[in-house]
Parts: C-alpha cells; structure tokens; sequence
C-alpha cells in the first residue's frame, strides 16, 4: 500500500513538473504519429505523406513556413502552435521525424543508408572520427600499419557507436599488392621469395605486386580478413584490385581470378559474420567482365572519377569519367553502394565533384592522396539536410545531427529549437 502511495506521489509531482516544463505546448499534432515525411500546403488543414524513404521513430519535429520562419515544432509529445511574433498561418509546411543520435528506437545503419563516407588512412585519431557525422568510415586497421599498432575490439566499437553518430567501419586492405610494413611481411623476402611475390611498385616504394591466385598469398589474405573480424569492423575495403591489369597480357585468367579471390573472401569472412561487407576499390568494369562479380560484393569505391585520373586537383578527362559511370551505374542498378573519392582541393573543384557524384547517384567524398586528413568539406558536411526544389521534402541522411542546412535565402535557425520568447 505505501508502496502504491508512493508511486502516486511520483507520478502527480512528474505531472506538475512537466505541466510547469511543457505548459506551452499543446497536445500532440496527428501528423506527428507516423514515422514518415508529412507535408502540407493549406495551412495545416490537410496533411500528405511526402516520404523519401527516411521513415523512422518521431522523436523530434521541426515545422516551418516558406519564409522560414520557425512556426511550430514538437519536442518528444507536445507542439509549439506560436512563432516568436505570435500566432501565423503557414502556407506550406512540412512535419520531419527526427531521430537523435543516441535514441535507442534507431535502426541498424546499413550500407544503403549511408549518404556520406570519410577516407583517411593515416594520422588517425578515433576520438576526432567519432565526433563527426560521417556515415562511414574507411581506416586502416591499425594505427600506424603495423601490427603492433592495430586497434582493439573496444576501441572499434566504440567508433561504431561515436558520439557524433552511429558509423559502419570498413578497414582497408590491399590484397593486389603485398606492404613491407604489414604483420605478415619477413625481412628475408624479396621479389621470386617467396614464389608469389613480384617486382616492387615504383610509385608506392615498398608495395610488391603478387601472383594473387596463388594459396600461399590468398591464406595471408585470409589471416589478415581474421584480425578485421577480430577487431569487430564491419567489412573490408579491398584495394588494388586493377592487379588483374598487370597480368592480364600473360595470363587470359587473371580478371576471372581476381574475381574469384575477392568471392573467396566473401565467403570466408561471411562464415564468421554474416553481414561483414566487402567493397572494392577502382576496377569496376570487372561488373561486366565478369557478370558474377556483381553478386560478391556490398559496393565499390572509385578513385578520380572526376578530379585526379591525370593529377591532383585536374579534371579527369571527360571520356574517361563517362566510360567508368557507365560501369559504376551497374553497380548502382544492382543495388550496390558507390563511393567515389576524388583528389582536389580547389573550392570550385571539389563543389563540381560532390555535384557531379551525387547528380549520379553516387556517396562523395573529396579529399588529398596521401589520405592523411580528417577532411570535412565546407558546404559538404556530413549528415546535414535540406530542401527540395519545392521547398517541401527534406533530403538528406536518415539521422540528424542537430544541424540543418536552409536554402540561401531561408535564416539559419537552431534545433531542438529554443523555447526562449515565445509567447505562453
């Protein structure tokens, strides 16, 4: 009994604090019920779904007019019906279901989510990745490439679950080329000992091209995939796999090899967890040479699509970037993931690639060739939203970190917003 007076006693002074805390609110808006877009264009009269596959839990909504000014906006169950000046009438308006970052009703990121990515292999720091908004992210393994530098279970899974927002981590791993600084490598090799390592890349000194098709590299490979698994990442991103170009006038096979390499590491990877990914980088016409391939990978990665092929900060040639999205559009169609990663650092540059991708349907990301920075953007921050060409759908990122982006002429306005001068 005393227990249950207590409880009562609670309950009625969590009553006054939030009649106190949330007086201003009027009861919840019907179009805030369901996890979709809702939109109207009479004033609130009428609402109409206007999803673009954002749907997820309504935790908070932010509403307002043309000209941007802040109408109402719900905060977990109530609604502000009165702008700063007072009551408007608003002529088109949308509800948007916002999820926080760290709402546990949030779904698992999944690779079709992902609307922006980082790249960047050297001079990591978690701490810095993990207070960004990037979707995903791709990192060595280790922080320095060696094995005594490889990160921990914990220190992935935390960068997994950051504060800055929920990431997918792919570790890069190159299965072309075999590097003097990795785990496996002893200081005995050279090129023909062992039998499958070839000559030295004379671009990336250190970096030894390999007969891929060969066991023993293949069970280095497979070691190598253990530690990602071990560490918790979520997939690979495997480079050089433009090896089979290499090879190609002397061995007819080397393109359905390297396809079959990159299935075999599907497959021995997915025995241990069945949703780790595999994402190639650069090579994408093996889509068509081997029609397969597409069926053994989650997406792929190109390099200079629009800015790099010749040289840093330069426009690939446009012949080129037509022939490579024509084979990046199979994998699109398939379903897949595409990431492109250009080189530049002209302002004007980088606009041009992040438009050109994202006009394909791609995921950008524009960054400098030694991938040595946490590169952000300026226009192109992750995770930001904005409106149509109507004015009346939010595209963006399924999650929000509490930034939005406004067409020029609309003022920036902060959310959650501030309850602060509004009228009771």
């Amino acid at each position: 009994m005393k227990r249950m007076v207590g409880i009562l006693l609670v309950g009625l002074v969590l009553l006054l604090l939030g009649k106190v805390l949330f007086g201003r609110m009027d009861t919840w808006h019907s179009a805030d019920a369901g996890p979709s877009i809702l939109e109207s264009t009479d004033g609130g009269a009428t609402w109409q779904e206007d999803n673009a596959d954002l749907g997820h839990h309504t935790g908070n909504v932010l509403t307002v007019d043309p000209a941007g000014t802040r109408y109402a906006g719900t905060w977990y169950g109530g609604i502000w019906r009165q702008a700063p000046s007072g009551p408007v009438t608003p002529t088109h308006a949308v509800h948007l279901p916002v999820v926080h970052r760290a709402f546990s009703g949030a779904p698992p990121l999944r690779l079709g989510d992902v609307n922006d990515f980082l790249y960047q292999l050297q001079n990591i720091s978690l701490t810095a990745i993990g207070e960004t908004a990037y979707d995903l992210v791709i990192m060595d393994y280790s922080a320095d490439g060696t094995e005594a530098g490889e990160f921990s279970f914990a220190e992935i899974n935390a960068l997994k679950h950051s504060p800055g927002g929920e990431k997918i981590v792919l570790a890069y791993m190159s299965i072309g080329e075999a590097e003097d600084y990795r785990f496996y490598w002893q200081p005995w090799w050279q090129p023909g000992d062992p039998p499958w390592l070839d000559e030295e890349n004379p671009d990336w000194p250190g970096n030894y091209k390999v007969h891929y098709w060969d066991p023993g590299w293949q069970t280095i490979v497979f070691s190598y995939t253990d530690r990602l698994l071990a560490a918790g990442f979520d997939g690979a991103y495997l480079d050089i796999i433009d090896a089979y170009e290499y090879y190609s006038d002397t061995r007819p096979t080397a393109a359905q090899e390297m396809a079959d390499f990159v299935a075999a590491i599907r497959v021995y990877a997915r025995a241990r967890d069945p949703d780790f990914y595999i994402v190639p980088q650069n090579a994408p016409e093996l889509g068509t040479r081997i029609p397969s391939y597409l069926s053994f990978v989650d997406g792929i990665g190109q390099e200079d699509l629009y800015y790099g092929y010749l040289d840093d900060d330069v426009m690939t040639p446009p012949t080129v970037t037509a022939e490579l999205e024509g084979y990046l559009d199979l994998f699109k169609n398939a379903g897949k993931a595409v990431l492109t990663t250009d080189y530049a650092t002209t302002p004007a540059h980088i606009d041009d690639a992040y438009a050109k991708s994202q006009a394909k349907g791609y995921v950008p990301f524009v960054t400098v060739r030694d991938l040595d920075r946490l590169i952000i953007n300026p226009g192109h921050e992750p995770d930001s939203w904005q409106l149509n060409g109507r004015g009346s759908r939010f595209e963006g990122s399924t999650r929000c970190s509490w930034s939005f982006s406004w067409p020029a002429a609309w003022p920036r306005r902060p959310f959650p917003p501030d309850r602060a001068g509004w009228p009771a």
